[in-house]
């Protein structure tokens, strides 16, 4: 059976969170999304006091199963969203949901 997992997409120019550590998520930075998102990858510009701007590319999405000590990927960071984010996320209306609202209007 395939994996079944998708990663969450973020619009280019997203505020995310960044971390090196894909286990705990531990010391994130704040970063922002520089290009399109790919299918499992996004493509962050992180900022930190300490290191300054850093690109960061292909960074998989903190809760993505692939991410595997085997695989070399865990190198490259993880992402998330911010709690910002993941607030606003939740009261946003599924795709189905604005679909059925807008045939309900059109049928009147």
């Amino acid at each position: 059976m395939q994996n079944e997992w998708r990663m969450p997409k973020p619009n280019m120019g997203d505020v995310v969170l960044f971390s090196t550590d894909r286990v705990t998520f531990s010391n994130p930075c704040i970063g922002w999304v520089i290009k399109p998102p790919g299918d499992s990858t996004i493509q962050i510009l992180t900022f930190t006091p300490t290191n300054g701007w850093i690109e960061r590319p292909s960074v998989h999405h903190f809760n993505d199963p692939a991410l595997t000590s085997e695989n070399g990927w865990e190198s490259l960071g993880v992402w998330d969203f911010t709690d910002t984010t993941k607030a606003a996320l939740k009261h946003q209306p599924r795709a189905s949901e604005v679909r059925s609202v807008a045939r309900e209007t059109a049928a009147k």
